[in-house]
């Protein structure tokens, strides 16, 4: 369960899995690194790492070509619930 101070604004945690290796991860040269699965927490959320599934929560992927960051959710913290 996700708990927060009281009176916490956007208080969030995020989960972050890939079944995959970079395609690029060089010193000095620019990230690329794909499906990137992101699960993102509010207070009061529940995560399950065995199952790697969530309620409440807020599930897309993130991707990384040649160090620019694209979101499946449009933002790469993917927004509110």
């Amino acid at each position: 369960m996700v708990v927060t101070q009281p009176g916490a604004v956007n208080a969030a945690v995020y989960m972050a899995k890939t079944n995959q290796a970079p395609t690029t991860c060089l010193s000095g040269v620019p990230l690329t690194f794909n499906n990137v699965s992101i699960y993102k927490l509010f207070n009061g959320n529940t995560f399950n790492l065995s199952t790697w599934s969530g309620s409440g929560g807020l599930s897309y992927t993130l991707n990384v070509n040649n160090g620019t960051i694209t979101s499946s959710a449009g933002s790469i913290y993917g927004g509110s619930r």
